[in-house]
């Protein structure tokens, strides 16, 4: 069986990523603000601080989703690349890695691009919307290259090079 095949797939800011971190923003901050009028012995202070920190990791989580990197994940046969819509970087621009799929619903993806130049993974959000032809070559490769990284005996905890080794295949 061969290879999956070369592509390129835009990524661009997740509409689906941005009203689910919206929602668990405002549930998070009133179920805070509900805690802080319901509780009546909790000091003012630690309502208030509660309340202060909520608020800033649900403004970090917006931030972050409103600056998302647009660009496009590349995969030449061997090893993926993201490839920023604007950079002053190329080297970094360009450095291959590998990709692993950390959640798959169908029309929505979210994977970890771990750089070999680099150990920093980043963390892209794939949707089908933004290229519907491409997307399902796109999931074959994915699952391609987590398959065969996942062919070994892990539930002993064995990599698949020692079991390919074992059962005297080539690695």
């Amino acid at each position: 069986m061969s290879g999956p095949a070369a592509l390129r797939y835009p990524v661009c800011r997740s509409n689906l990523v941005g009203m689910w971190t919206v929602a668990l923003a405002l549930a998070g901050i009133l179920s805070v603000a509900t805690w802080c009028i319901a509780v009546p012995y909790a000091s003012f202070w630690r309502s208030a601080g509660t309340l202060l920190a909520t608020s800033a990791v649900a403004a970090f989580a917006l931030w972050r989703w409103w600056h998302t990197e647009p660009g496009s994940l590349r995969f030449d046969g061997r090893a993926w690349m993201f490839e920023q819509a604007r950079t002053s970087n190329v080297l970094d621009e360009f450095a291959p890695g590998s990709v692993a799929v950390v959640l798959d619903w169908q029309q929505i993806v979210l994977v970890c691009l771990t750089r070999k130049a680099h150990g920093r993974p980043r963390w892209i959000w794939l949707e089908r919307r933004a290229d519907p032809r491409t997307w399902h070559a796109l999931r074959c490769a994915l699952h391609q290259g987590s398959q065969r990284r996942y062919e070994g005996d892990l539930t002993r905890g064995v990599a698949p090079s020692e079991t390919a080794a074992k059962q005297g295949k080539p690695v």
